[in-house]
């Protein structure tokens, strides 16, 4: 809604390309513009260690800055919108009509409501006014008859809640981190233009999603090394996307918007050609008294309003930056993935691009979860009992291990000292103290996580947490990471369960959270434990399944509790002798009642329902078990299981069940 930008000047993106001041794009003039839309298949035949950014130029190097450390004064500054009044506005008492025609005159999708103090009253969208003709129209009220409603003023759009606005102060915001801004704002109030306020409450400036990818596509430095990641590695395909036909009308399209809270609809022939899309904005030159030719087909209605735009295409091989730099030439506000033949296959909207961009680091979630684990490093020559001890007082089931000349040597948690004492027990059928007589530094230095748990602070701690997850999570499968510059022990330590943490309250990185568990896929269940069983015997099978926990069940498979690392904190030396006992009697557990310490779900209930009873536990917990309506077990799901099925592939099924 800013007079005076690019994007007011000309109508097709594919003519702004080819304009003068497209910068790179100049040599690229002489192209026909089928060839234009497809940057994707452009080939690098140079060094495949360069990055080829296509419209960008090339560069080969990066200096990457963390888009954290960029404000919201920065991005207004760099735009010409900080402290500047340039942004047409709309009163409540013009008709509704006569704001369609200031919105079309000045080629914005959006404009102001605002009141004769100059305090904004709500952000009306174009899509608002199709959307309440589209309602109208599903009532039965021919278009016909809505050419009326578009004389009443544009005060009727003010029942919605002011709240539904999202404002920025230009004092009080100013200092705020971009990251910071673009999660609590566009992405989690789900906005895509933000209201600059003074302190006076009135409006100075806007500022849009479209800004920031502006932003981003002056300073390609601030996008990092994801800005040569393709396409196809974006899991932009594994969106949900609906799709039309050509011959389906304008106004069904604007009812299946409503109904589907999207803002575009590809258009697709019968063999699934891309043939062009529809949205709000697409029409906003259309005037009252053409409502009716809302029931002609979409494309044809475009063509004849002259309102078609040709719409960005790109191969899955196409880069992030490549298309950063295309949405900011044009002023498209999405762009469109196709295969051979221009076969349709995902779309990408400018919250995609600002998602994957600003997706959140390490850093970022644990400065948002204020919570720093206690690092309570051991040096190597301690025993595996005064470790143990440490642990205890710590009130932590993982110490970092530190040589004498303060070198990292790994993780040991109490899932490895349990091991040692069951691979001794095996070997000697002896439950003893000997075994905690081994030191530190050899196990440390044998489990072999010092070079892959260690994230450099300021520097891989700022990587995308999704990386940092498929890395090391997941592809080292580790449980926790170290965050420090490798000088001393770690300044703090990152885990599986902070990760979940942040997801819980932030539900909109859950791309699946909505997706039921039974339509999910879990692991089966490896081994179960009976009641009765010693406690020994039920550590040597977890070793021998490789697993980290077990359910406790009845005799009639009932789940009673659990054996895992979170339920034996505390464990010292002087309970071995105790391990003798049933895991009832070990763990205090009462036949028939299931333990109040246990998550449990059901198929029924959300992935996020799932995140949400693991993450809100007042001692961090690493699963939960998945049980039917008499409490069988079905399957027991680790914080591992979460972060694949939010980030990566399904863990492997194990088909046989082994109870004890």
């Amino acid at each position: 809604a800013v007079t005076g930008s690019p994007k007011a000047v000309r109508n097709s993106p594919m003519e702004r390309l080819h304009s003068e001041d497209s910068g790179g794009l100049a040599a690229f003039a002489h192209l026909p513009s089928f060839a234009m839309s497809f940057y994707g298949d452009i080939e690098d035949e140079e060094d495949e260690e360069e990055c080829d950014f296509g419209i960008g130029g090339r560069q080969t190097t990066f200096h990457f800055q963390p888009p954290e450390d960029a404000t919201v004064e920065d991005v207004l500054d760099a735009l010409g919108k900080w402290r500047k009044m340039n942004v047409i506005q709309l009163t409540p008492d013009m008709t509704i009509e006569m704001g369609m025609e200031i919105i079309s005159k000045h080629k914005i999708r959006a404009a102001p409501l605002v009141s004769s103090e100059g305090k904004i009253l709500q952000m009306l969208d174009l899509k608002d006014i199709l959307e309440m003709i589209a309602t109208c129209y599903e009532k039965g009220i021919s278009l016909e008859a809505s050419i009326n409603h578009m004389k009443l003023p544009l005060s009727t759009f003010l029942l919605k809640p002011v709240e539904h606005t999202a404002f920025i102060n230009e004092s009080s915001d100013a200092k705020q981190s971009i990251v910071e801004l673009v999660n609590k704002k566009f992405l989690e109030q789900k906005v895509h233009r933000l209201a600059t306020q003074n302190e006076e409450g009135q409006l100075v400036n806007i500022l849009t999603q479209s800004d920031v990818i502006t932003f981003l596509s002056n300073d390609t430095s601030r996008i990092g090394t994801k800005g040569c990641k393709k396409l196809k590695d974006l899991d932009f395909n594994k969106k949900e996307i609906v799709v039309e036909r050509e011959t389906t009308s304008a106004i069904k399209l604007l009812m299946q918007m409503r109904q589907h809270k999207v803002r575009v609809i590809p258009i697709v022939d019968a063999a699934g050609k891309f043939l062009g899309s529809f949205s709000a904005s697409m029409i906003r030159g259309l005037r009252a008294d053409q409502l009716p030719l809302l029931e002609k087909p979409a494309l044809e209605l475009l063509k004849e309003l002259g309102d078609y735009v040709e719409p960005l295409k790109f191969s899955d091989t196409a880069t992030l930056e490549e298309c950063i730099h295309a949405l900011s030439r044009t002023g498209a506000y999405e762009l469109f993935i196709v295969g051979k033949r221009d076969k349709f296959l995902s779309i990408v909207s400018l919250t995609d691009i600002l998602k994957t961009v600003f997706s959140p680091t390490v850093q970022y979630i644990q400065q948002m979860l204020r919570s720093k684990p206690p690092v309570v490093p051991v040096g190597h020559s301690r025993d595996l009992s005064s470790v143990l001890d440490t642990m205890n007082r710590g009130g932590v089931t993982a110490v970092p291990v530190m040589s004498d000349r303060e070198d990292f040597l790994g993780f040991i948690d109490l899932h490895d000292i349990l091991d040692v004492l069951v691979t001794h027990y095996e070997e000697t059928s002896e439950l003893s103290t000997a075994p905690l007589e081994a030191l530190a530094g050899p196990l440390a230095c044998a489990l072999g996580t010092a070079d892959t748990s260690f994230l450099l602070d300021g520097d891989e701690d700022r990587e995308p947490i999704g990386d940092i997850v498929q890395s090391h999570f997941l592809g080292r499968r580790l449980k926790y990471l170290a965050i420090g510059d490798c000088s001393g022990p770690p300044d703090s330590i990152f885990s599986e369960w902070e990760v979940c943490k942040y997801l819980c309250q932030h539900e909109r990185w859950i791309s699946k959270g909505a997706t039921k568990l039974c339509d999910v896929p879990l692991p089966n269940l490896d081994l179960t434990i009976h009641f009765f069983t010693p406690i020994i015997d039920a550590l040597v099978l977890m070793k021998k399944h490789n697993v980290r926990a077990a359910p406790i069940v009845t005799t009639e498979g009932k789940l009673l509790g659990e054996i895992s690392t979170e339920m034996l904190q505390g464990f010292t030396a002087a309970d071995i002798p105790r391990l003798t006992n049933t895991v009832t009697e070990f763990l205090g557990l009462q036949q028939n009642i299931c333990s109040e310490r246990v998550v449990t779900v059901t198929a029924g209930e959300t992935l996020y329902n799932l995140i949400k009873k693991v993450s809100t536990q007042k001692q961090s917990t690493q699963k939960a078990f998945l049980v039917d309506r008499s409490r069988a077990v079905q399957s027991v799901v680790t914080l591992s299981d979460i972060m694949r099925l939010v980030w990566g592939p399904a863990r492997s099924s194990v088909s046989s069940v082994d109870t004890c």
